[in-house]
């Protein structure tokens, strides 16, 4: 915990992934905002695919629907570029590059105390510099413009240790219920996740918002899966459900039954039938 102004700032943990455009450009306001707050940022850099397929849900399928959408999400962060006035080159279609390297050559820096400044220079390479690939022998160079031991540099990419401090970053990410990037993390559970909860971050901050909890699982449940909500949600969604006339699909959906439901199932067969 630190001190700014009189005010107890916590500490957040910056979860992101170099080939984010999301993370980039939110990368690119953490000077600013611990500047302005005094928080102190913990850079934790992942390889944001990796968390994905671990938990089994990539919203980056092969259909890309929506806010996924690659040129939507183009054309939304070209729009925060240009609102926080930095360069941006969208690298799909354009740049080839070994992601995984990214977020190692990020943590072989940190072991050298440059996590940071190797950060900012990958989210150069990826999404500003005018260039169509990148690999192993570029990121080196970074490391010796950087001023680190390029021996020594090397020597941890090549370490398993690393891959494997790397894997068990993520494996706890999602102990943490961490889906996406980028996400603040708050010393008191709260989490901000995106870009464009910035502006929540900096309001919790200045002390504006005072209470929050951490994301929840959805309410919605997936098909096949039982939904078990919080106890504290139950009285709810008993009084939500006795007031629905739902018809068969969306029954056949919802596989949670309360054994002290205030709604019998014959009462919810008979709403189905009148349907």
């Amino acid at each position: 915990m630190t001190t700014h102004e009189g005010r107890s700032v916590p500490h957040v943990d910056f979860i992101y992934g170099l080939g984010s455009r999301y993370s980039y450009l939110a990368a690119t306001q953490i000077e600013r905002i611990a500047r302005q707050s005094g928080a102190v940022f913990r850079w934790r850099a992942i390889q944001s695919a990796m968390l994905f397929e671990r938990r089994h849900r990539n919203p980056f399928g092969e259909v890309s629907e929506g806010q996924y959408d690659w040129d939507c999400r183009r054309r939304d962060a070209e729009s925060w570029a240009r609102y926080y006035g930095v360069p941006f080159r969208d690298p799909v279609g354009r740049l080839d590059y070994p992601p995984r390297l990214t977020a190692l050559a990020a943590r072989a820096a940190e072991r050298q105390g440059a996590l940071v400044a190797m950060s900012m220079a990958l989210f150069g390479l990826i999404f500003v510099d005018d260039r169509t690939a990148f690999g192993r022998e570029e990121v080196v160079g970074l490391a010796r413009e950087l001023g680190l031991d390029p021996r020594q540099f090397r020597a941890d990419l090549d370490d398993p240790g690393l891959e494997d401090e790397h894997d068990r970053e993520i494996d706890r990410l999602i102990g943490q219920g961490i889906f996406g990037v980028p996400t603040f993390v708050l010393e008191d559970g709260r989490r901000f996740w995106g870009n464009d909860r910035l502006l929540l971050l900096e309001a919790a901050h200045q002390g504006r918002i005072r209470s929050g909890a951490p994301c929840r699982r959805s309410l919605v449940p997936r098909q096949g899966v039982p939904f078990r909500p919080q106890p504290r949600l139950e009285r709810s969604i008993q009084a939500a459900l006795s007031c629905l006339v739902m018809r068969p699909t969306i029954m056949s959906a919802l596989t949670w039954s309360p054994a002290s439901s205030a709604v019998s199932k014959a009462a919810r067969a008979e709403r189905v039938r009148a349907a």
